[in-house]
């Protein structure tokens, strides 16, 4: 049988981003006639022959390489001598462990779709990474990510719906999966039971007295990329239902097309302020309100955060 070429690999704790040499060596018998090297890293290896300092010939093919998470695995080399009648084969295998930071993060649901309130839900991570990563579970609100679990697995019974992702970590670094949406049936009637892109931060519940002034506080923040705070920002009042479509029901636009009750925002659009001020409420005000956004390509209502503006009384007079 053949000789068995051998595999050299320069350095010993074999990373990502790390350059390597990889050799293949055969004994040569017949420099005249050497054997040919293949192998299962790039086909166009420049092969050589070189003299011994014993008078013996080595056959090689070298390659530099910029190791990644697809090097790790195994590489094998095969040595062909030509012989008369043909050529006889022999292949050497040798393990490349190469270590990588987390790859294809991902999360998933079970079971899919709405969920009831109080039901429980699964959560799951996964990710190639080497050595094998933890996992950490985070929730978005309205005052930005909250870390909610440690593992690979977040089981937990739903009282209400929202944004979750998991981020996967090892020594040489970290991946954040994208967004998972857990929906609870009839929270989000309003929403039509979708995905709201858009939310405000405001009082749920609000009173006033017929004749007077109300100031409302407001912010809003989404995590919709096509959001862009630097393109030209239109806030929009809803009156009873966050519905758009239908123009009943829009009572304010900051582009002036309406302004049904001499509505103005006093807060700045760009940096998430929706504060809004009605100088003079009446009872029929009375109904719940939704703030909308649109933002060229971005237009979204926070059709899950309701204001509800209860206006009491007639104003009356002492003489």
């Amino acid at each position: 049988s053949p000789w068995s070429p051998s595999i050299n690999i320069s350095g010993d704790d074999l990373k990502e981003h790390q350059s390597v040499t990889i050799t293949c060596s055969a004994l040569t018998p017949c420099p005249h006639s050497p054997p040919e090297l293949t192998w299962n890293l790039q086909q166009d290896s420049h092969r050589q022959t070189e003299k011994n300092t014993d008078g013996t010939f080595t056959t090689k093919i070298q390659e530099n390489i910029t190791l990644s998470d697809t090097h790790d695995g195994y590489i094998r080399c095969s040595a062909r001598y030509p012989v008369n009648g043909g050529n006889k084969t022999a292949e050497t295998a040798v393990t490349l462990s190469v270590s990588y930071a987390p790859k294809d993060t991902s999360a998933s649901i079970r079971p899919s779709g709405l969920v009831s309130a109080g039901s429980w839900v699964e959560l799951n991570c996964s990710s190639r990474a080497k050595p094998p990563a933890s996992f950490t579970w985070f929730r978005n609100s309205k005052h930005g990510a909250i870390n909610v679990s440690v593992g690979q697995v977040y089981s937990f019974s739903v009282t209400e719906g929202g944004e979750f992702y998991c981020v996967a970590t090892n020594d040489l670094g970290r991946q954040t999966s994208s967004r998972i949406f857990v929906g609870v049936k009839g929270v989000f009637a309003d929403c039509g039971d979708k995905k709201p892109a858009l939310f405000i931060t405001t009082p749920k519940k609000i009173e006033a007295l017929n004749g007077s002034c109300l100031q409302i506080p407001c912010s809003f923040n989404t995590n919709n990329t096509k959001f862009n705070s630097r393109r030209t920002i239109y806030g929009i009042w809803l009156k009873h239902k966050a519905s758009f479509g239908n123009p009943a029901y829009s009572i304010f636009n900051s582009s002036g097309s309406v302004n049904t009750y001499s509505l103005s925002i006093t807060g700045n659009l760009r940096e998430g302020n929706c504060t809004t001020l009605f100088p003079d409420v009446k009872t029929s005000y009375t109904d719940r309100y939704f703030f909308r956004v649109e933002n060229g390509p971005f237009r979204a209502t926070a059709c899950a955060d309701p204001l509800q503006i209860t206006v009491k009384g007639k104003t009356s007079f002492i003489l």
